[in-house]
């Protein structure tokens, strides 16, 4: 039985399944271009295309293990073709079919060692007489349809974080990963060999999300969802795409027996910056806007109507107000500079976290879980109430999540705050012992199936206050902290 990577939620037949292809030219400009018109030109019977655009050697190494079909779109006897048959060096097994101009002739195509097909790049409708001559070269199964071995050495392969799993006595486990597991995650390869899925992937502490992932690898479906890991460069962020294998020699899907399938990182660390930056650049203008219209304004104009009395009357005694309505203004304008220059974008008060965690707790389903705050030591902190509590909200969704949690615990730090899980009937104490965590929830996964939109929403919030948000794991249990309170923000005993 021969096997092929699922590019869907579910499982498509093989006369749906688009046809993964590279395309591989001398510039980004040519590759992408002739990769869009070959996905999306309308050719004979066959599945679509998924045609993916490469330009060096070292792409098409990477890449053709895992493709059905080679296009080399360059002329050979030009400068820009002139590395075909490093490419096709690169392509191993995978046929390669040259695109090219009419002056390298069939007999010289057919004369060149690894060209398995051939069609004229300056014809009419030469790319449907290429998307036919694709199909015809990839009739030979045995040679385009990778067998289990063969995706198991492309996933070897990848330049990106990747694990291969198998199906053993009902257990999906580590069979293999990259190098770059090692070099982004610091983990030798060779330890997670072995070892399930979900434990690399879900943390202690989290089983019901566990349980959600074991459900999409025994279901055979393709999932993605975004969790935070320990690097080399601090914890940042990854994509995570699960995607199994499906059986294509007879269409089946494949069993419980056979299943086998990839997990891929993508970092995203620098995309979640750039969208948490634009989002505060957003509300930072917002604020100005808003500033502008209430506060800024109002005093111009009873300055310029104090001028045009004093011009109609010749009277002084209306300088004062002027001058008073002018220094408002100025006042207002550094607050607007201070909001441009991002220094501030909250109206603080004093507030108390036990308090605040109380009014959100109220505001969030959270089924059987119960609230904890019994400790006798409270923190009043200087931030925006409304915002406080959208962010205690966010981290209750996100910490209760499914109900599972028998009762939450909010409790103060030296410099911050936390809340954590806590199993009345497993845990002596209803505390976490913040200096002696294990390593950070994202060094295993912090968020799965949309929990990482709450999280960036605490991130902002906690962000505009000047604080820093970690989240830990201590004997199973999982915290979220909150850190970089100012000193001068107090706490209160007895409350």
């Amino acid at each position: 039985m021969e096997y092929r990577l699922a590019h869907r939620m579910t499982q498509p037949t093989a006369t749906t399944r688009p046809r993964p292809l590279l395309y591989v030219a001398a510039s980004e400009a040519t590759a992408s271009d002739g990769a869009e018109r070959l996905e999306t030109v309308e050719a004979g019977p066959g599945p679509g295309r998924s045609v993916r655009p490469a330009t060096t050697v070292e792409r098409v190494e990477n890449w053709a293990p895992a493709v059905d079909c080679v296009v080399f779109a360059e002329t050979p006897t030009t400068a820009a073709g002139a590395n075909l048959l490093e490419v096709v060096a690169a392509c191993g097994s995978t046929p390669v079919v040259l695109f090219a101009d009419g002056s390298f002739t069939p007999g010289a195509a057919r004369s060149t060692d690894g060209i398995d097909g051939y069609v004229r790049r300056d014809t009419d409708d030469a790319m449907v007489h290429l998307a036919d001559e694709i199909e015809w070269v990839c009739r030979d199964q045995t040679r385009c349809q990778p067998d289990r071995d063969r995706l198991q050495t492309a996933v070897a392969a990848l330049p990106v974080p990747a694990l291969w799993y198998e199906c053993e006595d009902g257990e999906h486990v580590v069979r293999a990963a990259t190098d770059a597991v090692a070099d982004v995650f610091g983990t030798d390869p060779d330890e997670l060999v072995g070892d399930p899925v979900d434990e690399w992937l879900v943390p202690s502490g989290l089983e019901h999300r566990r349980t959600t992932l074991r459900e999409a690898l025994q279901a055979g479906e393709r999932r993605q969802f975004e969790r935070r890991h320990d690097t080399a460069d601090g914890v940042r962020e990854f994509r995570v795409t699960l995607v199994p294998l499906e059986a294509t020699a007879t269409g089946e899907t494949a069993t419980d027996a056979d299943a086998a399938g990839v997990v891929v990182y993508h970092d995203v660390t620098e995309l979640h910056r750039s969208r948490r930056a634009r989002a505060a650049a957003d509300a930072r203008l917002e604020a100005i806007e808003d500033a502008l219209g209430d506060e800024v304004w109002p005093p111009l104009n009873v300055a310029r109507s104090y001028l045009d009395l004093a011009a109609d009357t010749g009277a002084d005694d209306h300088v004062a107000t002027v001058a008073d309505a002018q220094e408002r203004v100025v006042k207002r304008l550094e607050r607007v500079a201070a909001i441009a220059e991002g220094d501030t974008l909250v109206e603080a008060e004093p507030v108390g976290v036990h308090d605040i965690a109380r009014r959100a707790w109220i505001g969030v389903d959270t089924g059987d879980t119960r609230l904890v705050t019994q400790n006798a030591t409270d923190r009043v902190l200087a931030a925006d109430t409304v915002r406080l509590r959208e962010l205690f909200e966010d981290l209750f969704r996100l910490v209760v999540d499914d109900g599972t949690v028998p009762a939450i615990v909010v409790d103060v730090t030296a410099d911050g705050f936390y809340l954590t899980q806590y199993d009345p009937d497993a845990d002596t104490e209803a505390t976490v012992d913040l200096e002696n965590a294990a390593e950070p929830v994202g060094s295993r996964s912090a968020a799965l199936d949309g929990a990482d939109g709450d999280l960036e929403a605490v991130e902002r919030i906690a962000d505009a206050h000047g604080w820093s948000v970690d989240i830990v794991e201590n004997n199973g249990r999982v915290a979220v902290v909150c850190r970089g309170v100012a000193a001068g923000e107090r706490a209160l005993t007895g409350i």
